[in-house]
């Protein structure tokens, strides 16, 4: 159920914001009493990870009151399986996983992890040197030499097998070649070279460095953080590198450990972009990435560039991403961000009790949601069980948790504001 409403006037609130306990700042958090008890999958090997990892080993999860128990894995499908299986609350994924887990699986997404695509190219040095391929200058030349190519993705029908076919239809070359999985790593994609069994693959730091080291591979043939001019209209370029997802289930109980991990993840991200503490996260990339300490340096200064500071979701790409891989028949179902977005960067909701009523204008003040002269605010539900929404506001009908969407249509785009926006909140039934 959908329910509209035009603002007469600008109401005088703040940013963008879902529905969220306050969590302890670093400074006070040490005299926890209780602490949340999280679930969550873990590449430690990965400097996607660097953050998650950063925040366990150095005790800023405890800062914040957060327990993490960890699961190892390689793969988007073994996250999949984790989280259908409800043997993890959250998992770090990309977009083009989340879209394809939707179809299976109740997920939300609340936080961006990285600002730039996760993965970049390497090429078994053999094919590399046998198409002379450091003769190719241009991104769809280097494509077109890939056209019969076997190329690796960690499982096929995956988030990588999907930003190689993007490449393909972005440059117009046409794909005769084949996909094999099993690519996740350093020893697997190694393995797959040594025997001559893929010619390319999608990966990331530190196995990039590793696969270079090793004679292995040419890395980085096109660079999805540093794109040349022809890359760009390249879809893969508007994809986030990594996102927190978990399911929908979990945060509708615990938007405030979302909220928790969210804060844990910003001071993280925030040491690790601090020159201050440069020695520690170069040792812990010494520690979980398996590589020397000037490969661990290098790496350090280069992946500190793609951390999101703040979380915040780009919603807009999402839907751009979403609708461009619909309308080349790589997503069945269009998709809106609105539909699993929950923005962790809020301020609570009161609770309502069963028949109770939250005002209509009371949610848009309580929820920080901007508005302009002439913006139409619309609220939706998808837990009409719980709660109903009409013009009037938010009536409550049984105890639970009403999740809820504001949505803001303003007349043109203004200040720093895209002309649609949305707001995800979550609402205590009592």
């Amino acid at each position: 159920m959908k329910i509209r409403k035009k603002v007469a006037a600008a109401l005088s609130c703040g940013a963008l914001v879902g529905a969220l306990a306050v969590i302890p700042s670093a400074a006070n958090a040490a005299g926890c009493t209780t602490f949340y008890n999280i679930k969550t999958s873990n590449s430690r090997g990965s400097m996607t990870s660097l953050p998650l990892n950063y925040a366990i080993d150095t005790g800023i999860d405890k800062e914040f009151c957060v327990n993490f128990t960890e699961t190892q894995v390689l793969s988007g499908a073994q996250n999949l399986a984790l989280l259908a299986g409800s043997a993890v609350d959250i998992v770090q994924a990309t977009m083009d996983n989340v879209f394809s887990w939707r179809a299976v699986s109740d997920i939300t997404i609340f936080r961006e992890i990285m600002q730039v695509p996760l993965a970049d190219p390497v090429v078994n040095k053999t094919f590399y040197d046998a198409k002379n391929m450091s003769t190719l200058k241009t991104f769809k030349d280097k494509i077109q030499a890939l056209s019969s190519a076997r190329l690796g993705v960690t499982s096929v029908g995956g988030s990588g097998e999907t930003a190689w076919k993007q490449a393909f239809l972005h440059t117009g070359v046409e794909f005769k070649g084949t996909f094999v999985g099993g690519a996740t790593n350093t020893a697997t994609i190694g393995a797959l070279m040594k025997s001559n069994s893929i010619d390319a693959a999608w990966t990331w730091s530190p196995y990039t460095e590793q696969l270079e080291t090793a004679g292995l591979a040419v890395p980085n043939i096109f660079s999805t953080k540093n794109p040349t001019p022809d890359m760009v209209g390249y879809i893969y370029l508007d994809i986030p590198g990594v996102v927190n997802v978990a399911r929908t289930a979990w945060i509708r109980e615990n938007p405030d450990a979302a909220k928790a991990v969210d804060a844990l993840m910003d001071e993280s991200i925030k040491r690790i972009k601090n020159p201050k503490y440069f020695a520690s996260v170069v040792a812990n990339i010494v520690k979980n990435g398996g590589v020397d300490e000037p490969t661990s340096q290098a790496m350090a200064r280069r992946w500190s560039n793609f951390f999101n500071l703040t979380g915040k979701i780009n919603g807009e790409a999402w839907n751009r991403v979403a609708k461009w891989n619909y309308d080349n028949g790589l997503l069945k179902v269009l998709y809106n961000v609105n539909d699993f977005l929950f923005d962790v960067s809020a301020s609570q909701i009161k609770p309502i009790k069963v028949k109770g009523l939250l005002a209509f204008d009371s949610l848009v003040k309580q929820a920080l949601v901007k508005t302009f002269k002439g913006s139409k605010l619309s609220i939706s539900t998808r837990t009409s069980s719980i709660c109903g929404v009409s013009t009037a506001g938010v009536k409550g009908k049984k105890a639970g948790v009403c999740d809820v969407t504001i949505t803001v249509k303003d007349p043109k785009k203004l200040a720093n504001f895209d002309q649609e926006r949305y707001s995800r909140v979550f609402i205590t039934i009592q």
